[in-house]
């Protein structure tokens, strides 16, 4: 805390930069791990975790104790933020579908936040409405994407049914957890709200001071969704989620894509699914997972939400990774030569098989796409473009792993 004399800007502009100082220092200070304990200290017979205390003849963590110590009306203020109602918290294991197991975690992240305050941040009116318009702005955003997944996914807005639970909704910062289908489609409404709404709700000189020119959007925002099982440790994946929102931000600050974004790093998304029990940042699950021979990636994220942005700079809009998933289905919808269930099948089935084999024997999976696309030719454009490869930094990038991967979390097969 930092104390405030008085309403002058040079006292205020004292104050922000004790504060950055202190919040500075507190970045260097190890925090204490609620994972992790020396060997020799007590822990929990349930969890195995360090132990903070005794509770009713029984040594508790401090996850668990958080949680017994939890009261529903604590969620009321947060539950009205972003569904406009409260809503109590539910299990967890009623967020799943029956057969789907899957449920996300996302972490959305303003961009270009530090440029705004650096030029406001002295300036004690001026940084008070910022910040309350930011704030304002996520709100409103995370409130217009649950409206629009409740229409598309027709959700029931009922206690202890709703299948998303918000964890932190404040200034440019949101994190949720949802069922796995609604994960896509909420994070995209977001994105999209957040642009519309911090144009309409901030101050455009304030945006010009900090050098942004896009003309068509306020500030942008990137996310990280981690798509986990239900009984899987939420630390752990929230901070996969953390580290795929830095992977987004990393690739949308590229020079070249903000000097054509107005200056500012475009709105984009990274997912992934995990499928083993290593926790570690996504940088190393891509070198782990994600390269099958050296020179090939199944990387093809990030996914940009403006469409034209995407296509004029060798990236994957959010538009195509859905189009694709939808497309194997296999519900019959209004996509030209749509597969039926019984073909959508045969085909993810060879695309598993066609991945599988690029480990081992490239032209053996040069065979395979070859075979593939002559048994199903009236599909044979849509599987090219999910196994047609595209050059990016020096590697070539398949999209297929991450499409199959977003259709068995979203459908549960």
């Amino acid at each position: 805390m930092v104390p405030l004399a008085d309403d002058t800007n040079e006292t205020f502009r004292k104050a922000v930069d004790d504060l950055e100082s202190k919040l500075r220092a507190c970045r260097n200070r190890q925090p204490k791990s609620v994972t992790l304990g020396l060997m020799g200290i007590e822990r929990s017979r349930q969890t195995g975790l360090p132990a903070v205390c005794h509770e009713g003849g029984e040594v508790r963590d401090a996850a668990t104790l958080r949680k017994r110590s939890y009261t529903p009306p604590a969620n009321h203020s947060l539950s009205l933020d972003n569904f406009g109602q409260n809503v109590r918290c539910s299990n967890i294991s009623r967020f799943t579908k029956s057969g789907n197991p899957w449920i996300a975690v996302i972490h959305i992240d303003g961009n270009g936040l530090g440029q705004v305050v650096a030029k406001v941040g002295s300036d004690k009116r001026k940084f008070s409405e910022f910040s309350l318009a930011l704030d304002r702005a996520c709100k409103a955003a995370a409130r217009e994407a649950f409206d629009y997944v409740k229409g598309q996914k027709d959700l029931e807005l009922r206690d202890d049914r709703l299948p998303m639970r918000p964890i932190v909704l404040s200034g440019d910062d949101h994190t949720i957890f949802c069922r796995a289908d609604l994960a896509i489609p909420y994070v995209q409404q977001f994105l999209r709200s957040f642009e519309e709404l911090t144009k309409k709700e901030i101050d455009s000189k304030v945006l010009s001071m900090a050098g942004y020119t896009n003309p068509k959007a306020g500030l942008t925002a990137c996310a990280g969704i981690a798509f986990i099982k239900a009984n899987y440790p939420f630390y752990y994946g929230y901070a996969l989620a953390e580290s795929l929102c830095s992977e987004a931000k990393k690739d949308a600050k590229r020079q070249e894509f903000t000097t054509d974004n107005g200056n500012l790093a475009p709105s984009c998304l990274m997912f992934h699914k995990v499928q083993d029990s290593f926790v570690e940042e996504f940088a190393d699950v891509k070198e782990r997972e994600l390269s099958p021979l050296p020179g090939l990636s199944w990387c093809a994220g990030p996914y940009y939400l403006d469409n034209d942005f995407a296509e004029g700079h060798n990236r994957l809009s959010i538009d195509d990774l859905t189009a694709d998933s939808t497309y194997l289905d296999g519900d019959g919808h209004d996509a030209p030569n749509a597969p039926d269930a019984k073909t959508a099948n045969a085909i993810k089935s060879s695309l598993r098989q066609w991945l599988s084999a690029m480990h081992a024997d490239p032209e053996m999976a040069h065979q395979m796409r070859k075979r593939l696309l002559e048994i199903h030719r009236a599909n044979s454009d849509q599987i090219k473009k999910m196994t047609d490869s595209v050059n990016r930094d020096g590697a070539e990038i398949f999209r297929a792993y991450d499409v199959l991967s977003l259709h068995s979390v979203t459908y549960g097969d």
